[in-house]
């Protein structure tokens, strides 16, 4: 700080300017230094409040739009069996159709993210998806329903990997794993919620002409799975694109002006967001240059993935989607025929025996549907069937609850689970208990849980601008193993259902080895 003493100025006249008359003292501060501040530490002084909240709830319910597009579609074949007169191969192929479009997609997305924005991307998902969704409804034969499906999982695709990169760049670091783990929990809730809406819509009887299409109780289903799609839409539009993304993209200004708006939603207008200059503080991160070709921009978002230091850390997260959505994303998509299975069996009379392990039931089951005679045509979802699956959804629910109490042990919370799920499966085709063994089974699904931390991890182990592409890439793998896992499951569980349970309980227990040379983790102080 520096005082200086400012002189009188005499006129040409001799006489001392009015103006001037007296000595003038002023301090000025030369050596002020402008503080720079990391776009984390920033990030913290908007503070954590109603934005913040609503972008979690926002989110929440866009997780719940994917998971009634992509697993409540299996619900909606169901219901299209007798209408389309479908048999086990087109169920198959037809189950498979949104993980194919997610694969096609994924790769897109990434890059759409990298480098048109979060929230631009999300909402172009959200539109896409919706349409196709609500067309898709008007199907007149399942071929039509089949590439509708496919174009709408296209879109949607999108909505996870941007969502975890969205919420995870707009929450203060020792916010951001809890969120994330909420977010998945949503997805556990979505497993028992569309399972009810057929249930109630599915055995509605009602039939309207419409020329070529007959509305009938399934497409009514698939209108109502897409509504959420729609609202989601509605509500991202009110918050703002990542920060993050923008400082990294050179829009300095902008980002500190969304911080702000942040800062304000908040409720933080006691003291003022002081933040003036911000930067990226994180190995790899570079300004984004928009003046090059769409061959070199998908290039540069891409290669650097697949090169050291970047390869060690983008090979192992890759293989641990795939031991996650691979055994779990099947198990699910064919949910609905194997608690029919499970029904089938406790109300057979040649099933009495209550010491049946889960596979001996499976078996039973097939053999009751055959004495029955051939394949029948069922479009409704039985009662045992709405049980089950709000077992497994409020306890999937509030495992990821209690999760999110301890979100910042990561790495031990991936092993547990890994353990846990591994460990169930190769109980539940040994116990000779049927509840005991069902217990096992959905204890064998845990795996899923896993899928908020690696995406956190996507988060966190990789600079801003790759970040995008590898989630969205992170989950075209993970579609990848999910097709994989449809198409496995569906065609050797109900004939091989022993070898089957061991082999993917030996895959799952394989990603305990894999977790261990993750990070390690870090507890941040609240």
């Amino acid at each position: 700080m520096v005082v200086q003493k400012k002189e009188s100025t005499q006129l040409g006249n001799g006489h001392v300017s009015d103006t001037e008359s007296q000595n003038v003292w002023t301090i000025s501060d030369v050596n002020r230094v402008e503080k720079i501040y990391t776009y984390n530490e920033a990030l913290e002084l908007a503070g954590h409040g109603l934005y913040n909240i609503g972008l979690l709830f926002t989110l929440i319910l866009g997780m719940h739009a994917l998971a009634m597009e992509i697993f409540g579609f299996s619900i909606v074949v169901r219901g299209a069996t007798c209408d389309f007169k479908l048999h086990q191969s087109q169920k198959s192929i037809l189950l498979a159709m949104p993980y194919l479009g997610s694969i096609f997609m994924s790769y897109p997305w990434g890059y759409i993210a990298d480098t048109q924005g979060r929230r631009r991307g999300l909402i172009i998902a959200l539109w896409g998806s919706f349409i196709a969704a609500v067309v898709s409804a008007f199907s007149v034969n399942w071929i039509t329903l089949a590439v509708l499906k496919f174009i709408s999982s296209s879109f949607s695709s999108g909505i996870q990997s941007l969502a975890y990169t969205l919420l995870g760049e707009s929450c203060a670091e020792r916010y951001k794993n809890r969120y994330l783990v909420i977010l998945t929990s949503s997805l556990m809730t979505s497993f028992c919620i569309y399972m009810v809406y057929g249930f109630f819509v599915l055995r509605l009887t009602f039939s309207l002409d419409m020329g070529l299409i007959t509305f009938t109780p399934w497409r009514l289903l698939t209108l109502i799975l897409a509504s959420p799609l729609g609202a989601t839409l509605l509500l991202v539009s009110l918050f703002h694109e990542s920060p993050k993304y923008l400082l990294n993209a050179g829009f300095h200004d902008k980002a500190l002006g969304i911080l702000k708006k942040i800062h304000r939603t908040n409720g933080k207008c006691n003291y003022e967001y002081s933040v003036k200059k911000i930067v990226v503080n994180e190995t790899g991160a570079k300004i984004r240059n928009v003046d090059v070709s769409l061959m070199k921009s998908l290039k540069d978002q891409t290669v650097p993935l697949f090169k050291p230091p970047i390869l060690y850390r983008t090979l192992q997260l890759f293989y641990l989607t795939v031991v996650i959505y691979s055994p779990s994303n099947g198990l699910i998509s064919w949910l609905p025929f194997l608690a029919e299975s499970f029904s089938t069996n406790w109300g057979s009379s040649s099933s009495n025996n209550e010491t049946q392990d889960f596979c001996s039931m499976i078996v039973t089951s097939q053999n009751v549907q055959e004495v029955a005679g051939v394949e029948s045509c069922l479009s409704s979802i039985n009662i045992e069937s709405v049980w089950i699956s709000l077992i497994h959804g409020i306890s999937f629910t509030t495992a990821c609850l209690i999760m999110a109490m301890v979100a910042n042990r990561k790495r031990m919370l991936l092993i547990v689970i890994f353990i846990v799920s591994g460990g169930s499966g190769l109980i539940s085709v040994n116990v000779t208990d049927k509840i005991a063994s069902i217990i096992f089974f959905f204890g064998m699904i845990l795996d899923c849980l896993g899928i908020a931390i690696v995406f956190s991890y996507f988060v966190d182990l990789y600079p801003t601008s790759y970040r995008g592409m590898a989630s969205c890439l992170g989950v075209m793998v993970a579609r990848a193993a999910a097709v994989a896992g449809v198409s496995l499951i569906g065609k050797y569980m109900f004939s091989h259902c022993t070898e089957s349970m061991f082999v993917w309980s030996i895959i799952i227990l394989s990603g305990v080895v894999a977790s261990i040379f993750l990070p390690p983790d870090k507890i941040e102080k609240e």
